[in-house]
């Protein structure tokens, strides 16, 4: 139960291994997973909260607490068995979050922890409906997170690369709602430095570029058809557009994204 686990935690200064306790005799992380099915918010929050204490002491103590965490709530969250809610996913994209918040360059991960992770946060996130926007949204915010740790340490993988075209996407479809959500939680999650560098790789793709453009242009003649404000995806692509600029040096801006920045900045 999460009570046996959190009196355990009490001790958890003294145990030799983090890593132990979870797959061990005490099985602790499967009973947490568990307890992020159940019905009562409280008790998943306690074992979300709980989940990330545990990859906290893991990580202080240099064992592989997180790969082990990052390893099995990656199998959960793309079971249909497992995590089969959206608000049951939204615990574990949330404690992953937290965890990739708190993971720093002197925390070991593999390159294939990092790439399973970012490729299951990714496929999952992708299936969320309109109806799992909330699970959604956390599920984004996670994903953006642990690309920023990969890029922190070494750069793109296979899991990174799947993210990146999971932020493409909307773009290249000219989707105005989930670039608002997607594009916009790149915006707010990632700080300023490493969005250059992962804007930078969305532009590898030609089409994402093509695609901006595109949402711009749709947005503003909307804008011209109304009396309302700029509409967001149009400022979001733009500005990423700025951003791109700025991180390559390309000063030039093609004219419907000056026409963009102007209107919102009227």
């Amino acid at each position: 139960t999460i009570k046996a686990i959190l009196d355990g935690l009490k001790n958890a200064q003294a145990l030799h291994s983090i890593s132990d306790q979870l797959d061990g005799d005490t099985q602790f992380l499967t009973t947490l997973i568990k307890q992020l099915k159940s019905p009562k918010e409280n008790l998943r929050d306690m074992a979300r909260d709980t989940i990330v204490r545990l990859a906290l002491l893991g990580s202080s103590k240099q064992d592989d607490a997180v790969p082990k965490i990052m390893t099995a709530l990656s199998k959960a969250i793309t079971s249909t068995a497992a995590l089969s809610q959206p608000d049951h996913r939204q615990g574990a994209y949330a404690a992953l979050s937290e965890i990739a918040m708190y993971t720093t360059s002197d925390t070991e991960l593999s390159t294939d922890a990092l790439s399973t992770l970012l490729s299951a946060l990714s496929t999952a996130v992708s299936k969320e409906n309109k109806k799992a926007a909330a699970a959604k949204k956390v599920g984004l915010e996670a994903m953006l997170q642990w690309m920023v740790v990969a890029k922190r340490q070494g750069g793109s993988n296979k899991g990174y690369d799947e993210a990146l075209t999971l932020l493409r996407t909307p773009a290249i479809k000219n989707n105005a709602a989930d670039c608002v959500l997607s594009l916009g939680a790149l915006v707010v999650t990632v700080n300023e430095d490493m969005l250059e560098s992962i804007v930078l790789d969305l532009w590898k793709d030609a089409a994402f570029g093509k695609g901006l453009i595109s949402v711009i242009e749709a947005s503003a003649k909307k804008y011209s058809a109304t009396t309302s404000v700029h509409l967001v995806e149009g400022l979001i692509a733009a500005y990423l557009c700025l951003v791109r600029a700025f991180a390559s040096g390309k000063l030039t801006l093609q004219a419907p994204v000056q026409k963009a920045l102007s209107a919102g900045s009227a």
